[in-house]
């Protein structure tokens, strides 16, 4: 069975948001006209993930046509400039190629700006095939110059430990793990779809190979029984996080990170804290950003 996404929109407010270090931009820029009065350039950087945001809740499936869905908390970041003046409004249009979506229009004069979305994780199967949102953002400055970029069909992957019953581990897309040491499927109602895999073995590991450029996340439960993990790419120095916390929380992001081109591999190993050696992996998330879609970059007068 394979699950696939959708991408649903979530109006939000423009936020002041700092380049991203280490982030390519993805989105082809503008060459201002020449004049006095110049255009706008803008570009879309990659998507990101919420990092310490709840994943929507789900109940475990009842069949392999479940069409129960859950919220990918997701910002869609960009930067401006603003030419010979300064930006007046930001028109940010979904499209999900049937004939939906919409419009949000910013009135701002920020050079940066973000907007929430919400990735959704949905059974395809029994029909429901590829189903995917676009997204293109119109600068404008005060001289009427446009100029726009798009995305080119954000698409959304998750792993997760399903509660259907098939043996195994649950795959969406071409995303396979592969286990080391003594992991357990553990059911809660709390957890993506009721499942998730759980250790307390120490040095556990879960190697996830993935292809994309773009951002990878792993969301966990987090409470006083667990411990810490570290996080690596691609065999580099791993980066601890801690699931310790005083109260149960459920379907946290709880780590991120930007991946370049190519094919990568992210492995999680349990580092078995005393007193609570207990980790939990409730999914791993990628959203594979390709960049702009042919040409949608574009300068033009308005008004």
């Amino acid at each position: 069975m394979n699950r696939r996404t959708i991408t649903t929109f979530v109006a939000g407010g423009v936020v002041a948001a700092a380049a991203l270090a280490g982030v390519p931009a993805l989105a082809a820029t503008v060459t201002p006209q020449p004049g006095a009065l110049t255009s706008p350039q803008l570009t879309i950087n990659p998507p990101r993930f919420v990092l310490g945001a709840q994943t929507g809740d789900v109940p475990a499936p009842v069949d392999g046509c479940s069409g129960s869905t859950y919220p990918i908390p997701t910002v869609l970041p960009w930067q401006a400039r603003a030419g010979s003046q300064q930006i007046v409004k930001y028109d940010v249009l979904s499209d999900d190629g049937q004939g939906g979506g919409g419009t949000t229009t910013y009135t701002t004069s920020a050079t940066t700006g973000s907007q929430s979305i919400n990735g959704t994780d949905y059974d395809s199967e029994c029909g429901g095939g590829v189903y995917s949102l676009d997204y293109s953002v119109t600068a404008t400055n005060s001289a009427g110059f446009q100029a726009s970029a798009a995305t080119n069909w954000l698409n959304y992957r998750v792993w997760q430990e399903d509660g259907v019953g098939w043996a195994g581990n649950f795959y969406t897309g071409n995303l396979p793990i592969t286990k080391t040491g003594a992991w357990t499927p553990a059911s809660c109602a709390c957890f993506s779809w009721g499942k998730d895999l759980t250790t307390s073995a120490a040095g556990a590991k879960i190697n996830y190979t993935v292809s994309t450029p773009g951002y990878v996340a792993i969301v966990a439960p987090k409470s006083n029984l667990r411990g810490k993990m570290s996080v690596s790419v691609d065999g580099a120095a791993g980066q601890t996080v801690d699931l310790f916390s005083s109260t149960n929380v459920s379907r946290i992001i709880v780590w991120q990170a930007y991946l370049k081109p190519g094919t990568h591999t992210l492995t999680i190993t349990n580092q078995a804290t005393a007193g609570h050696p207990r980790i939990d992996i409730d999914s791993i998330l990628n959203v594979n950003y390709a960049g702009v879609a042919g040409a949608p970059a574009r300068v033009q007068r308005v008004g």
